[in-house]
């Protein structure tokens, strides 16, 4: 339409449905910007899965584990070793894709 309207908010839904290009800020400073789907392409994983129960990973003993995998056959190393009770399987969402990315921006 040739039209540029600069939308600033803390709604990441919001944000997906509504913008097709996206510029997400830390402290001011851009740490990724592009479509929702190239963001998404960006980041190289596809799903958020939060696994529940006895998690043993070497010597370690979790309730609760969250990964970011893009292939589901990658939380099948957990079924051998733990006693789950619960797991949760979404496709990220901006806002996953937001804290991910600010997490390793602060590092």
């Amino acid at each position: 339409m040739g039209k540029t309207i600069v939308l600033t908010a803390h709604e990441m839904p919001l944000v997906e449905r509504a913008c097709d290009r996206i510029m997400l800020l830390n402290n001011g400073k851009k740490i990724l910007e592009g479509s929702p789907i190239s963001l998404f392409e960006k980041v190289g994983w596809r799903y958020k899965v939060v696994i529940k129960g006895k998690i043993y990973e070497g010597n370690e003993k979790r309730e609760r584990k969250t990964l970011y995998i893009t292939n589901l056959g990658e939380i099948a190393q957990y079924f051998n070793n733990s006693n789950l009770y619960e797991i949760e399987i979404e496709p990220i969402s901006l806002e996953d894709l937001y804290m991910k990315a600010i997490e390793g921006d602060e590092k």
